[in-house]
């Protein structure tokens, strides 16, 4: 069956256009409200930002004075405004993000549904969900019809929705008003409270002010400047370095100088923006104010004006002329170089429409006129320590300055005064001074102290010369540098620092006059730095004077230090020389000796430089006057019959003390001898051995020059060693051999001593002797041992004691052998005990004696045999001695062994058998028989020196008196031959000073006249003179010298001078008429 399809109804297009018609609308509505929405948003946000960050900023300054532009880095500022603006960037884009978002026609519909529901229903929504496609809407069970009704009933009323009315209009107002507040309204209300602040009605004068501190902010916050808040007053450190780091020494103190600055000019090419306003710009630029001429010449001192600035020089800020012209010896120089009232009043304009200018708002960020601070305190920091400092206000102008001393470690610093602080923060930094890490010398020194004379030349072919000793360590302990050199050394400093230096100077303190320094102590020499700049060299020629300097080191940041040094030059001084005489007896009168002794020395001679002799130096003279030498004839002749003609035992005894007589009796001596010096063999042993080994010829020396010297070469010190080395007078010295087989043998006085010389060819050989020069009397053999015979006999006494108190022992050895008990354990044996013990102790303590009587006889026997004394004497000593020595090895040792046994049978408390009785006394007869052979023998020798001593004491009592009758009748026969001869007195007139004392001299002319004579001198009275009553003059004698002293009276006076003979009758004169009298003048 055949259908007929109807139309399907479908929703035209007008319909749809006008279904759509409001929610495209409302999608437009939406997007310019939200755009007005965030250019509102934004607004307040930039305003909130502007007024909060001024508050922050400028406002922040002015209750705390904090200026964050100084203090805080930029970068920490650029990253708080870039915080602050994503901010704002995150919250407008936000906004815009809404903006430009795609609104659906579902949603708009629905939107409107929401706002208008009574209108609208919930037809629209399914109007614009369906409308769109009707199959779709078909398929899913939609009536196509409802649908079209549906459209058609919606196109009727969307017509009638207000789409404005969507919106909430009021929030729009609120951001908007929120804008004109947070923009106008806060800038009002900035404005009224300045005005009445500031109590004034400029509004003008606000406005400019408020368009500079915007003009700060945005330059301080925006372009990241520098730019500081106007302060009421400025400083500025001066003499600091421009790095704002200053480096001192550690220890030392600076000085921290500050200018307040009152006229200002902007200037952005200085830190801050602001520096002293110069005269020279008051007419130039935006200032404009015309000004009179600057009088630079008189504005200075007179002393200054060759050294004073050109006018148009920085020299002369309007702070320093505004001062200048204020003070009183200023204007009195303007006065005398012509200035009247009207060239003051000039400058008095100027400053005065300077001032106005810098009052003009228009000028605040061009020219300020600032007031100078009260106080101005600097502030300072480490790490561990803080504090502040006042700075006082100096004469110059506007500054205030103050020491910081003390410093233990590097500081930081800023500067206050007013509402100024200093940025950025200046630094004293403490460095250490420049020090040497290295100081060595090269040293030249005086050759002959290391080199021996060459072989083909002498000594003085070193002269001149020097050896040469490289890199010698120069200490750096402690403060001061100190070090010896031989005198006439050169040397050469070189020294290495730890830090690069600028300057190196030499600070001499003193050694006036002395080689290689000045004149004048305290001068300063510069000495060369080397490429590296931490090295220097210094060069020092011939020091013979001590040389104190010190090295005055500056590095780069010019801190400097010193280092003290001392060069000692020491002296070459003369040899020392320190012997002694061994053997050899000692008497008051000096060391006895016979003529043929070796005379033994021990002892050290030492010297710096070196030996090159060595040398006994001897004097002697013959003691005997004419007395003695009658006396020798007498005996001679046979007038003292008792002396036998020949050296027989009893006269060998009797010589020494008739020796003796005659030295007593002598009444002068004879010259006095000097040979030739001897040297010392051992010594000329130990030099020829060093010549053999280290002399090499004169074309070596040089190269030997440049080398390392052996330790060995020069002879410092000298060991004498008596074993080793005598002087032999039977040898060595002849003359004291003269009249060896006479007699009456001569006696003589030897001085000996030890010189040594050295090796200085540069000023000379020096030569030294021994400080004691030592006196020996050179007695025949005869009287030395009879000397020696005195101690013998003394030794004799002690052995003799010695000897007794070992029988004593023996005899206790007895009683205490009745009195041992006979039963072992018994009691009684405690006393036996002890008493043996009391006679071990006794012989201990005689082996001690014999020991000292061993080494006392053992000296006699050395003296015997240094002085070859005769060979039957010294084999008698050496028998002596060889017995004592036995008796100290063997006996006592058996003697104390035995009593020692014996002593402890009888601890034991058991009876000793026969042997062991018989032991103890076997060994002390045994010592005690070998003590007296020893004084038996001793005891032959000293009877014989008994027996020798009476007879000399017999003989010397005849001599005695015959020698003094042969002087009386002498003396006699001159008394009378004198009565027959004349004298003259001859003397010159003396002059003397009030207290002074003047030997005077008076000459004698005898004229048959040889007998000792008598001045008898009388000071006149009141004369205040002094002087001896009486004069002897000797026989023969033909000078007479006594001593006068001045007293206080001065004038001329006469010493009338009388002459007697020893039987006090007076000797006649030549010329009777004149009696010598003696001239005084006290001056």
């Amino acid at each position: 069956m055949a259908t007929v399809d109807r139309p399907k109804p479908i929703v035209a297009a007008a319909a749809r256009d006008r279904i759509y018609s409001p929610l495209h609308k409302l999608r437009g509505a939406i997007r310019r409200y939200i755009a007005f929405e965030a250019l509102a948003v934004l607004i307040n946000a930039l305003a909130v930002w502007f007024w909060l960050g001024l508050i922050c900023d400028y406002g922040f300054f002015r209750i705390t004075g904090f200026d964050w532009a100084q203090l805080v880095s930029k970068y920490l500022r650029l990253g708080m405004q870039l915080m602050i603006a994503a901010g704002i960037i995150v919250l407008t884009v936000w906004k815009l993000v809404i903006l430009f978002r795609t609104y659906r026609p579902t949603s708009l519909a629905l939107l409107l549904e929401r706002r208008f529901p009574k209108l609208l229903g919930d037809r629209l929504i399914t109007a614009v969900e369906l409308s769109g496609n009707l199959d779709e809407a078909d398929r899913l069970g939609y009536s196509r019809a409802m649908i079209v009704e549906t459209v058609r009933k919606v196109t009727d009323d969307v017509d009638k929705v207000p789409v404005r009315q969507v919106f909430r209009w009021s929030r729009m107002r609120n951001w908007w008003l929120a804008a004109a507040f947070n923009s106008v309204g806060i800038f009002l209300l900035v404005a009224i409270a300045w005005l009445a602040w500031n109590r004034t009605a400029n509004v003008v004068g606000f406005g400019y002010r408020f368009a500079d501190i915007t003009q700060i902010y945005a330059e301080r916050n925006f372009f990241l400047m520098n730019t500081l808040w106007p302060r009421r007053s400025l400083l500025e450190v001066i003499d600091f370095p421009a790095s704002g780091e200053l480096r001192i020494q550690q220890g030392s103190s600076t000085n921290i100088r500050v200018r307040a600055l009152k006229w200002v000019v902007a200037d952005r090419n200085v830190a801050g923006g602001w520096r002293a306003l110069t005269w020279h710009e008051i007419d130039a630029g935006p200032i404009g104010i015309e000004k009179p001429a600057l009088p630079v010449a008189s504005l200075v001192p007179p002393a200054d004006v060759d050294r004073v600035p050109m006018a148009d020089s920085p020299h002369w800020t309007v702070d320093r002329v505004e001062s200048l012209l204020e003070m009183s010896d200023v204007r009195d120089r303007l006065a005398k170089a012509g200035w009247g009232e009207q060239q003051f009043a000039a400058f008095e304009k100027t400053l005065a429409a300077l001032d106005r200018k810098a009052a003009d708002p228009r000028m605040s960020r061009k020219l300020r006129k600032l007031v100078i601070p009260q106080t101005v305190t600097m502030h300072y920091w480490g790490k561990k320590t803080s504090n502040k400092m006042a700075l006082t206000r100096q004469q110059e102008i506007n500054e205030f300055a103050g020491v910081v001393a003390d410093l233990k470690e590097s500081v930081k610093f800023y500067v206050t005064g007013e509402d100024f602080r200093t940025y950025p923060d200046l630094r004293i930094t403490l460095v250490p001074p420049p020090a040497f890490t290295r100081l060595e010398r090269d040293e030249y020194l005086p050759a002959y102290l290391y080199h021996r004379a060459p072989a083909d030349g002498s000594l003085e072919l070193l002269k001149g010369l020097k050896q040469v000793r490289e890199n010698v360590g120069i200490s750096l302990t402690g403060s001061t540098s100190r070090f010896e050199v031989p005198s006439g050394t050169d040397i050469v400093i070189r020294g290495e620092t730890d830090k690069e230096l600028t300057q190196a100077r030499i600070r001499f303190r003193g050694a006036k006059g002395a080689a290689g320094t000045p004149e004048t102590p305290g001068i300063v020499e510069n000495i060369d730095i080397g490429p590296d700049r931490r090295s220097i060299e210094k060069r020092f020629d011939h020091i013979n004077r001590p040389l104190e300097f010190d090295f005055e080191l500056t590095d780069t940041d010019n801190v400097k230090s010193l280092r003290h040094m001392i060069i000692q030059p020491v002296e070459d001084r003369s040899p020392e020389v320190n012997v002694a005489i061994d053997t050899i007896r000692k008497t008051p009168q000096g060391y006895m000796c016979t003529p043929q002794a070796m005379i033994p020395l021990t002892g050290m001679v030492r010297d710096d430089s070196g030996l090159t002799r060595v040398e006994y130096v001897i004097s002697y003279s013959r003691f005997e006057s004419s007395q003695a030498v009658g006396i020798r004839a007498a005996i001679a002749a046979g007038v003292f019959g008792t002396i036998s003609p020949g050296p027989t035992m009893p006269e060998s005894f009797t010589a020494p003390m008739l020796v003796g007589l005659l030295a007593q009796m002598s009444e002068s001596r004879e010259g006095m001898k000097t040979p030739q010096p001897l040297a010392l063999k051992t010594f000329q042993e130990i030099a020829d051995e060093r010549d053999r080994e280290f002399r090499y010829g004169k074309e070596q020396l040089q190269a030997k020059l440049r080398e390392t010297p052996a330790q060995s070469v020069m002879i410092r010190q000298y060991d004498i060693k008596p074993n080793l080395e005598w002087l032999d007078l039977l040898e060595q010295v002849k003359d004291l051999q003269v009249g060896a087989n006479d007699t009456i043998r001569p006696r003589f006085r030897m001085r000996l001593t030890v010189s040594a010389t050295d090796n200085n060819v540069e000023t000379g050989p020096r030569s030294g002797q021994n400080k004691e020069t030592f006196t020996f009397l050179v007695v025949p053999h005869e009287e030395l041992m009879g000397e020696m015979n005195k101690d013998e006999e003394a030794l004799s006494y002690k052995l003799d004691d010695l000897i007794r108190k070992m029988a004593d022992v023996r005899a206790d050895i007895e009683k205490t052998i009745e009195r041992i008990p006979v039963m072992a354990g018994d009691e009684g044996f405690r006393a036996s005990a002890s008493r043996a013990q009391e006679m071990e102790e006794a012989v201990a303590k005689g082996r001690d004696v014999a020991q000292e009587v061993f080494t006392d006889y053992s000296r006699l026997f050395k003296e015997a045999q240094t002085n070859r004394l005769p060979a039957s004497f010294v084999e008698q000593k050496e028998k002596i001695v060889s017995m004592l020595d036995e008796a100290l090895r063997q006996h006592f040792p058996r003697a104390e062994e035995a009593h020692g046994n014996f002593k402890k049978i009888l601890e034991d408390r058991r009876p000793p058998d026969t042997q062991e009785l018989i032991n103890v006394r076997q060994r002390q007869d045994e010592l005690l028989l070998h003590l007296r052979n020893i004084l038996d023998r001793m005891g032959q020798v000293l009877g014989v020196s008994r027996l020798a001593k009476q007879l000399t004491e017999l003989i010397s009592a005849k001599i005695l008196i015959q020698a003094k009758l042969a002087d009386m009748l002498k003396k006699r026969e001159d008394i009378e031959l004198d009565r027959f001869g004349f004298i003259t007195l001859k003397g010159s007139p003396v002059e003397v000073a009030k207290g002074e004392k003047r030997v005077v001299l008076i000459q004698i002319e005898r004229d048959q006249v040889d007998g000792e004579l008598e001045l008898r001198l009388e000071a006149p009275k009141d004369s205040g003179l002094t002087l001896p009553t009486s004069v002897i003059v000797p026989r023969l004698s033909t000078q007479a010298s006594f001593e006068v002293t001045a007293g206080d009276k001065t004038g001329e006076f006469g010493i009338p001078i009388a002459v007697l003979n020893t039987d006090g009758e007076a000797v006649k004169w030549k010329d009777p008429k004149q009696p010598f009298v003696l001239k005084v003048k006290v001056k």
